[in-house]
């Protein structure tokens, strides 16, 4: 059966007492350890001003330490809360602007509003439309090709004409070919496709950037979240280092 603590305590002070020889000796050396030592000599004793100074340092440099314990403290929970309010504030700015957003009255619809309010502003208003739409009419029929190109860019908006769904009656007022114009506006978007792939695909690489490490490391995008990534180089580097691989 095992011993206790106290039992192998006993047992071991029973054998020590045994041996007297051991026993003296292990009383000697406890009893020199118990003694406080002794000053040497020619020490002389430090005077109770100089005592007190040493203390007073002493306390100052403790008191100091706490001071700038407490002064970190209160600055990281300062720092906490800013960060609070910060965010507060920027929902309730983005929520305004929406709010904004929201009740901004369109430009374009106001005008037609006051155009058809007037009978005699209609007038001049569809007299001015169609002096512009002949106009039109006869400078792009008689232009060269350029000369085309840049009216197309200036006359269709498409997201305009949709928004306004007057698309296709555009085409028909100035005469100018629909199809034209989708061919190139769709030639032009898978360019840019095509560029933004290659782009993505060069800094998503492994030896130009690198995921970074933790659980909240991460962007949500259009209701896609993606993990962070940073970059192994400089922005110069890359983009001369994109500019060999893509010759």
């Amino acid at each position: 059966m095992a011993l206790t603590s106290g039992e192998r305590s006993a047992l071991w002070c029973k054998r020590q007492r045994e041996n007297e020889t051991k026993h003296e000796d292990i009383k000697t050396a406890l009893a020199s350890i118990c003694t406080p030592p002794n000053s040497p000599e020619g020490l002389q004793p430090i005077p109770p001003q100089q005592q007190q100074q040493q203390c007073n340092k002493v306390r100052g440099r403790r008191k100091k330490n706490l001071n700038r314990s407490r002064a970190y403290r209160a600055q990281f929970r300062l720092k906490i809360e800013l960060n609070k309010e910060r965010r507060l504030k920027n929902n309730y700015k983005t929520s305004y602007y929406r709010l904004i957003r929201s009740q901004k009255k369109d430009d374009v619809e106001e005008t037609v509003k006051n155009i058809m309010s007037s009978q005699k502003t209609m007038k001049s208003t569809l007299t001015l439309y169609c002096l512009l739409v002949n106009n039109l009419r006869t400078k792009y029929a008689s232009s060269n090709r350029k000369t085309k190109q840049i009216m197309k860019s200036l006359v269709f908006r498409e997201s305009m004409l949709r928004k306004y769904k007057v698309k296709s009656y555009t085409g028909k007022a100035t005469g100018i070919s629909m199809r034209e114009i989708r061919t190139r506006e769709s030639n032009f978007r898978l360019k840019q496709l095509a560029i933004r792939i290659t782009i993505e695909s060069f800094f998503t690489r492994d030896d130009n950037s690198r995921f970074k490490a933790g659980k909240k490391s991460t962007r949500t995008k259009r209701k896609r979240k993606m993990q962070v990534r940073l970059l192994n180089d400089t922005i110069a580097n890359l983009h001369q280092k994109y500019l060999f691989e893509n010759k």
